[in-house]
């Protein structure tokens, strides 16, 4: 068996890797021949004992390990959203689009743009796209266009629903925060796959997901750049695509989350 070495554990610690080398740990076999409770007298590792030898086990089996409860929202019909940022002439960070959509329904953009009232553009691709004047508005289209329901909307880490925190109007916080779920959280807490790290790139891919242009979200606020300079339509669609591609994701993830969590997710 070829022996697999703890670099692959993601958000391991230089003072746990230490403690491991002091003790002559350096393999994810050995790692899995412990119990959780051996793991807690290394330093760092103390309430993850359990996520950090599910990881280990998911490595060395080459398969997902199930290790703590799915959350109920995962079965249940909801949004995704996905937001792009940059930072204005304040240096904050604001919004420049949102994407969003559900698994039985279509994929939507908004895009800050130079424009005085909301246009509704058709891109070369056929997705339809909302331009709006600014970044409060893109929170307002976005808060608008999910609120015929009280579905559960999902975003990828915190920093999705830390912007809104920062950045949308308040109304907006109100309206959605009750809703928001993070999906990465959601995933990491409850299975851990043969992979290191939990970017929503290597996730999906992970369950044979794939971006139909490019992965870099610097890529898409590129051709956004582009498309204000020049008013290039197909720099537009493909900055949009990313981000379509993004919310696809998200759907592609939280489907397999609900169809091969155990019944009875127990801790191991």
């Amino acid at each position: 068996m070829v022996q697999k070495h703890i670099t692959l554990l993601s958000k391991l610690r230089a003072d746990t890797r230490t403690d491991f080398a002091a003790a002559g740990i350096h393999t994810l076999q050995q790692i899995v021949a412990m119990q959780p409770d051996e793991l807690r007298k290394f330093r760092r590792i103390k309430t993850s004992a359990v996520a950090v030898h599910a990881h280990a086990r998911a490595w060395v089996e080459e398969r997902p390990i199930w290790y703590g409860v799915l959350h109920p929202a995962c079965h249940l019909n909801a949004m995704y959203f996905d937001i792009e940022t940059r930072q204005n002439e304040d240096n904050e960070t604001e919004v420049w689009s949102i994407g969003w959509g559900g698994a039985e329904t279509g994929l939507q953009s908004v895009v800050v743009a130079s424009v005085s009232t909301p246009i509704h553009l058709t891109l070369p691709d056929n997705q339809p796209v909302i331009l709006v004047s600014d970044a409060q508005s893109v929170w307002r289209t976005f808060a608008q266009a999910v609120s015929g329901s009280d579905c559960p909307i999902f975003h990828w880490t915190a920093f999705d629903a830390g912007v809104m925190r920062k950045s949308a109007p308040q109304e907006v916080t109100e309206q959605l925060a009750p809703r928001l779920h993070d999906l990465c959280k959601i995933f990491d807490d409850a299975v851990k796959l043969p992979v290191k790290g939990v970017s929503l790139k290597t996730v999906a891919r992970h369950f044979g997901f794939h971006w139909h242009g490019y992965e870099d979200w610097f890529a898409a606020f590129s051709d956004y750049l582009d498309w204000q300079r020049t008013g290039s339509v197909k720099a537009l669609a493909s900055a949009c695509a990313y981000q379509r591609d993004d919310v696809e994701a998200m759907i592609v993830v939280q489907r397999w989350l609900a169809a091969n969590a155990p019944d009875s997710t127990h801790k191991a």
